[in-house]
């Protein structure tokens, strides 16, 4: 009882922990099918599962798990693997128990206002970061599970960071954005993109490896984002984000950057019947739009062009 006490309270501080349960028990082990324990992100545990070198090597795979955030089975010859004199075998079901995810949205624009109302249905506990007090509203956000108004690069240090966060740089600054990655790229979390055209892109990357940041940092962050679904409007921009997170929260292959955000490439120079810019293109030039208040702009970003992309 104490155990499924302590779990109910992680859950509820949001801590991350992992349910060790010995699930298959043979020969002379020293617990039996159904002993639990838990194992936190320092390690330390709460109930075992044998104690020595058996309950040393399943925290080691414990906390591999919590770094993953996907469940495991651990399986174990005692004497063969661990030189143990039990002469057993044991198997244990690792399952990292944490909250529904958190995505952080820097930049309360049209588009992460999109992306909080498809992102909190999808199952996502969204935050909103703005300085900006006349965007950064509950009214424009009814959905946000938090909103901070205060300067993005301030408020990074009332995140928790880990395997559960994920980021999307949507601001109304390039500066800040640039910044901003500087500041996320070697942080841990699940998920790190930014939006913006190809041009935007690869001027921040050659920026960033001109600042020292390594090539392996800056391949997990996904940029541009979205999948390419020519999407126009906030709205299926959001959406084609959404789904890159889905993806991602899903699919154990596109996790730490290893399936890139888009396959697309740019249209001839000349070319003026080639299909239109893709979603990623698109959203760099939706948040690149100037940002009068929102009562001046009205509901849509509106009449973005190919050429709007082309910086």
């Amino acid at each position: 009882m104490k155990l499924f006490k302590e779990i109910a309270r992680c859950l509820e501080m949001g801590e991350p922990i992992v349910l060790v349960t010995v699930t298959r028990s043979e020969g002379s082990s020293p617990r039996t099918m159904g002993a639990r324990m838990l194992v936190y992100r320092d390690g330390s545990i709460l109930g075992t599962i044998g104690g020595g070198t058996v309950e040393h090597r399943v925290i080691e795979q414990a906390m591999a798990a919590l770094k993953t955030g996907e469940s495991a089975l651990y399986r174990v010859h005692l004497t063969r693997e661990l030189g143990m004199c039990c002469g057993g075998a044991m198997e244990f079901l690792l399952e990292p128990l944490l909250q529904d995810p958190t995505l952080v949205i820097f930049g309360a624009g049209h588009v992460g206002r999109d992306l909080c109302r498809v992102a909190t249905i999808a199952g996502f506990k969204v935050i909103v970061v703005d300085e900006r007090e006349e965007y950064a509203t509950r009214e424009r956000f009814p959905d946000a599970a938090e909103l901070i108004v205060d300067d993005p690069l301030a408020a990074l240090d009332s995140l928790q960071f880990g395997p559960n966060l994920y980021l999307l740089i949507v601001t109304h600054l390039h500066r800040l954005d640039e910044d901003l990655l500087r500041a996320l790229a070697s942080r841990t979390y699940k998920y790190l993109g930014m939006i913006g055209s190809r041009a935007k892109v690869a001027r921040f990357l050659d920026r960033l490896r001109a600042r020292g940041i390594a090539d392996e940092v800056l391949a997990r962050v996904n940029m541009p984002v979205g999948f390419a679904i020519e999407a126009v409007t906030p709205a299926e921009i959001a959406i084609s984000i959404a789904a890159e997170l889905i993806n991602v929260r899903r699919n154990p292959a596109a996790r730490e950057g290893t399936v890139p955000a888009l396959n697309w490439r740019p249209r001839a120079a000349h070319d003026e019947s080639s299909p239109s810019a893709t979603v990623a293109t698109r959203a760099g030039a939706a948040e690149s739009q100037p940002t009068e208040p929102p009562s001046n702009r009205g509901e849509s970003d509106g009449g973005l062009s190919d050429r709007d992309c082309r910086r």
